[in-house]
């Protein structure tokens, strides 16, 4: 049985926060830039009652000094003056270079002026300040600095900060990930002496809230081997709720099968569904079976089944939903294509690793790419890690055809037709272009060589996000798994979902929906504030198995219990006799001896 345990506090359990100003509960909001500090009061009015105390926001230097010598603080005044009137902290963040500041690391005085009015302006008010934000990638056009030049950075604006009060405090530029070799090169080159904050962004979506402590521990080894004793914080983390239609639309479908004289109605399909292989990742993002209720004559077959599959019957066949396909059984694949078959791929690359059953008895890939398999069946691909191909660009439809749109940012596979004999073609459906590259993203392999069938491939890999429903429940997953790791302070990102584009996961990471009505996670936020208020013992957090348990004293001595599963039910025998039981989203339960934990977080408090 697998047991660990978040414990960094050896004794007593330590109190978290002694006051609201010291509250650990944050969001990211953006309200200063273009027009968005008109959005100021409304956020900040839903965020108040429900306990949410600390606002992460740029305070960049194209805001401060939209024009070189021409400094404007007037919108971030009333940003300011709003957050004072509903008791709102704000985390600055001082970021970003302008075209007469770049590099930041070689206009440093330039630099230093823009903090030194910034911080004087508002140090008084905000008393913790953010150096950069995700200096380790390209979080936007010149973003991404050297660790030896963000230590540059960083010092420049600790000096001027320091100047200006000795106790105000600088935060380290919050990293996307948690990337221990960037973070080590800054601590080499000095950066520990700038700084009296730690700070990541330890994203693991579709990972589950508890992967984080993965990502957290060997932070905490790292800092501690360079004698870094300081608070560490979680400035932005989140998962998205946006959601891909599928490729191979019924439209889309209906393209591919012309060539093979075939229709959706007509067309027999066998399926072989592999639950193991689909759920590998997490059952929230399986892969949806794209056959159902467009193909009538849809029967779902075995492995085994294959060797003797009538093509006359089921001229189509779809052998996984997945990239991973039982090696042992792929000569049975290539048989039916000699006969004529076609194979149907959506999600990645077809047959791009093998498949195996582990001691468990459950299948689980193997994660070496089998060219072998790809080449046996006259299909190759091409992706950005390994070819020189672009990685991203625009999908459009093959010229003359009439497709729905693809609704997501570029692929970074694509089909090619190496691996193509004399008489066969590959016909692109979609194909990906940029300046410097065409090829197709989903297209048909016609053969007509020693195989006489086909291939249909989608090979794009688009992620959904998750549900809203799931998104509430690992909100205060995540929160009491970064507490009881030793995270000081938390900003989920982000407060407010645009919801403009279903697809688009930038407008989807929100806990309220764009009118500001609440989401689940909003609810669930809410809940935990009111379970594990400033004041409260850090959570003890005990895992075993799928269970997990945390519990923590809050100020008014009560004991507080919540228990979870990360897949699954399970039950749970309370060691005492409840006083009062609620779920994740504050619906009060019945008094009972057992629960049944699941994805969602049971509160229960000791008499």
């Amino acid at each position: 049985m697998k047991r660990w345990l978040f414990l960094l506090l050896c004794g007593t359990a330590s109190v978290l926060f002694a006051d609201s100003s010291q509250s650990p509960y944050g969001v990211c909001a953006h309200i200063c830039k273009g027009e968005q500090w008109k959005l100021a009061e409304p956020k900040f009015r839903v965020m108040k009652p429900a306990g949410i105390r600390w606002v992460r926001n740029g305070f960049t230097w194209e805001q401060a000094e939209p024009k070189q010598g021409v400094w404007d603080y007037s919108k971030l005044d009333i940003v300011a003056e709003t957050a004072k009137r509903y008791q709102i902290d704000i985390l600055p963040i001082l970021a970003y270079d302008v075209p007469w500041g770049h590099p930041v690391s070689k206009h440093l005085e330039l630099w230093k002026e823009y903090v030194r009015r910034t911080v004087s302006r508002y140090g008084k008010q905000f008393r913790f300040w953010e150096i950069w934000n995700e200096p380790n990638i390209h979080e936007r056009p010149g973003s991404k600095i050297d660790p030896e030049e963000y230590v540059q950075i960083l010092r420049a604006a600790r000096e001027e900060i320091k100047k200006i009060d000795p106790d105000l405090q600088v935060v380290f530029g919050g990293t996307a990930g948690v990337p221990i070799s960037y973070i080590e090169a800054c601590l080499k080159a000095g950066g520990a002496n700038y700084f009296d904050v730690m700070n990541i962004h330890p994203y693991i979506q579709p990972g589950l809230p508890e992967k984080m402590k993965e990502l957290i521990d060997p932070l905490f080894a790292l800092l501690q081997r360079y004698n870094v004793k300081k608070p560490v914080w979680v400035t932005e983390f989140s998962w998205p709720t946006h959601r891909y239609p599928p490729v191979m639309t019924p439209e889309v479908l209906r393209e591919a099968l012309k060539h093979f004289h075939l229709t959706p109605e007509t067309a027999g399909i066998a399926v072989i569904r592999n639950p193991d292989l689909e759920n590998e990742r997490g059952k929230l993002f399986a892969p949806n079976d794209y056959t159902l209720g467009v193909f009538p004559k849809r029967k779902e077959i075995s492995y085994a089944d294959l060797k003797n599959l009538d093509v006359r019957r089921y001229p189509l066949l779809v052998p996984s939903l997945t990239q991973a396909f039982p090696r042992e059984y792929f000569t049975d694949v290539v048989d039916y294509v000699k006969r004529g078959g076609v194979i149907l791929h959506s999600f990645g690359l077809p047959f791009y690793c093998d498949a195996k059953k582990n001691a468990e008895g459950l299948w689980r890939q193997i994660p070496d790419p089998q060219e072998s398999m790809m080449k046996a069946l006259h299909i190759q691909w091409l992706a950005g890690w390994k070819d020189k191909v672009p990685k991203s660009g625009t999908i459009q439809a093959a010229p003359g055809l009439k497709l729905p749109a693809i609704r997501f940012r570029g692929s970074e596979r694509y089909l090619s037709d190496g691996n193509l004999k004399k008489g066969d073609r590959l016909i692109p459906l979609y194909l990906q272009k940029n300046k410097e590259f065409c090829a197709p993203v989903v297209g048909v392999y016609r053969f007509d060589s020693d195989l006489k069938g086909g291939v249909i491939a989608d090979v794009n890999f688009p992620i959904s996000g998750v549900t809203q429903e799931v998104q509430g429940q690992y909100l205060p997953r995540a929160y009491l798994t970064l507490l009881s790791c030793g995270i000081e302070r938390i900003f989920w990102y982000k407060f407010r979902a645009e919801e403009y584009d279903p697809t688009c996961n930038g407008h989807h990471f929100g806990i309220v929906h764009r009118d500001y009505s609440p989401r689940d996670a909003f609810t669930a936020y809410r809940f935990l504030i009111r379970m594990c208020p400033e004041g409260s013992t850090r959570p003890e957090m005990t895992r075993e198995g799928r269970l997990c348990h945390a519990r923590w004293k809050r100020p008014d001595g009560v004991v507080v219990h919540a228990w979870w599963t990360t897949e699954g039910e399970q039950s749970v025998r309370l060691p005492f006799a409840a006083r009062e039981i609620y779920d994740h989203l504050g619906k009060k339960q019945p008094l009972r001896e057992t629960l049944t934990a699941a994805g969602g977080i049971l509160y229960a408090t000791e008499p």
